[in-house]
């Protein structure tokens, strides 16, 4: 399945160097739109850099996104940075201050 990634969103991932690689990959959402069942127009907006943002919207396969950031991780952290298959039982993060 799909996701429609916001430009606030798609700026964090930017600042993470990954804009170049997603925008190879997905596909920049200009406008959204709505019709009715006649194929008349209901609402219309633009989106990402049409609507003044400074980074684009994106749609992308969530795969697709999710391997842009596992192979990201893979080359800055090395492979051993992620484990998979398994189990987080507990979880404690000391207070500051």
């Amino acid at each position: 399945m799909g996701i429609n990634t916001l430009p606030h969103a798609i700026r964090e991932l930017a600042g993470l160097g990954l804009l170049e690689r997603l925008d190879a990959i997905a596909i920049r959402t200009d406008e959204l739109y709505y019709l009715n069942r006649h194929g008349q127009q209901v609402w219309r907006e633009p989106r990402g850099l049409g609507a003044g943002h400074d980074v684009p919207q994106f749609s992308i396969h969530r795969g697709r996104l999710q391997s842009v950031i596992h192979c990201a991780v893979e080359e800055r952290l090395g492979k051993d940075a992620i484990h998979t298959g398994c189990r987080l039982d507990a979880f404690a993060q000391p207070r500051v201050g």
